[in-house]
């Protein structure tokens, strides 16, 4: 697993590339957190990532409670929907709140609003 940080001013990124994060380079990369200072947001970018270990769960949660410690927001960015579903089975999605999803999955949910949308406009105009 390789995991690349890159500061910005008060943002962190932190970009996982592997295909299945877990194990203990996640943990000490939520762990680092917490030697960081002057934070305001902590983006963890799992654009690379299509599958999540169990353990990643740990530190997802860690990710969360160590960037509160140093007085920051915590984000997740570029999730696939694997890994959304993952989150969401584990009611997770409420504890990342501002937990960002893929574009597929976007456009997914842009074409289901879509699709509903014309459904009830042909409704109203039929009846």
């Amino acid at each position: 697993m390789s995991i690349e940080f890159a500061r910005t001013g008060d943002v962190l990124k932190i970009i996982v590339d592997q295909e299945t994060p877990g194990g203990k380079d996640l943990e000490q990369a939520a762990n680092s957190i917490l030697d960081e200072t002057g934070l305001t947001l902590v983006s963890l970018d799992l654009k690379n990532c299509f599958y999540i270990q169990s353990k990643a769960l740990a530190s997802l949660i860690a990710f969360k409670k160590n960037a509160i410690k140093v007085g920051a927001e915590f984000v997740i960015s570029n999730v696939c929907e694997n890994i959304m579903q993952v989150l969401e089975m584990s009611n997770l999605t409420m504890f990342f709140l501002r937990l960002m999803r893929t574009s597929a999955h976007t456009n997914r949910k842009n074409l289901l609003k879509s699709s509903l949308k014309q459904t009830m406009q042909t409704e109203f105009l039929t009846s």
